[in-house]
């Protein structure tokens, strides 16, 4: 089983979702359901080589709105790969990621703030074939916590948002072995720990306004992510928390007198100090329904891995 270690555990699961409602003027109230499907990259370390994963899958996201000043929002997320290609064709590596929670929002004048929990449960497996049979299963369990405030104002057609939030992860990595007989590695072992983080954003977006409730937002948000204390997840796995939602499109970015919606599925580095870049394009088909595209990518991590979503909306 020595062919099939991890180097360090690094580096294996996915933030979870960062998503923006399809929102309607804030003078109203309204629910959205929207429907995504994005794919992720993830790298695993294996002793001799490292494998490029693409989770990919479909998440779910509801808003509701309660009054003018309040809202809250759920989330269901899962994803998956495998890959058995590489300089060890007789290993195997597959990946089941899921996350669920929610989030609770106010909204004062231009300020938001929000609080959310998000519970993730992740699976790897690595199976070595007939070389050096046997498997490993990592089982990665995660609590987070986070509060954020943000500011958001519009400028004519464009948009702007600002956000400082924390986030509290408790998280757990139980490991079990099934190695040949003779062999000398241990059969299991679990640890934990946690981690304290401060998340800050910059946006801006851009609203054109088409004929019969039809319109288009396109943008770009600027995301940095600092450990403040504790030990990461870049030692163990990475599994997510309760995500940041700001960004033109998002609870935090509301303004007056237009629809819109972003939404994305990111990779979270496994590094203490990491940011991202994300750019989205947002479609109003009409009153109801919203088609949403976006892209990010990190940055100043060890792998700049990239992720993409597509996301269907629907408000009521």
């Amino acid at each position: 089983m020595k062919n099939i270690e991890k180097n360090g555990h690094k580096r294996l699961l996915p933030l979870t979702l960062v998503l923006g409602a399809s929102l309607v003027s804030v003078n109203s109230f309204a629910d959205s359901l929207d429907l995504a499907y994005g794919e992720l990259e993830q790298h695993v370390e294996l002793q001799n080589e490292t494998l490029l994963l693409k989770p990919s899958g479909l998440s779910l996201f509801f808003s509701h709105d309660l009054n003018p000043d309040w809202n809250i929002s759920a989330f269901y997320q899962s994803m998956g790969d495998d890959n058995n290609t590489g300089d060890q064709p007789d290993v195997d590596v597959d990946l089941d990621l899921n996350t669920y929670g929610g989030n609770i929002n106010y909204y004062q004048d231009n300020w938001s703030f929000s609080a959310g929990l998000s519970v993730s449960d992740d699976e790897q497996k690595i199976t070595s074939g007939t070389l050096r049979p046997g498997s490993r299963d990592e089982e990665t369990s995660a609590v987070s916590l986070s509060t954020s405030v943000g500011y958001g104002d519009s400028q004519g057609n464009w948009l702007y948002d600002v956000s400082l939030g924390l986030q509290y992860s408790d998280w757990e990595v139980d490991t079990y072995m099934d190695v040949p007989p003779g062999g000398n590695q241990p059969q299991d072992s679990s640890r934990s720990d946690n981690s304290l983080g401060v998340n800050t954003s910059i946006s801006l977006g851009h609203y054109w306004s088409l004929a019969d409730n039809r319109g288009v937002l396109a943008g770009a948000m600027l995301s940095w992510s600092y450990i403040l204390s504790g030990d990461t997840l870049s030692d163990g796995q990475n599994t997510g928390g309760a995500g940041n939602n700001s960004g033109p499109g998002s609870p935090g970015a509301r303004t007056r007198g237009s629809r819109r919606g972003a939404t994305s599925l990111s990779a979270t580095s496994g590094d203490d100090n990491y940011g991202q870049f994300l750019m989205y394009l947002s479609y109003d088909i009409n009153s109801r329904w919203s088609l949403s595209l976006d892209t990010a990518t990190e940055i100043a991590s060890d792998y700049a891995e990239q992720s993409w979503s597509l996301n269907l909306g629907y408000a009521f």
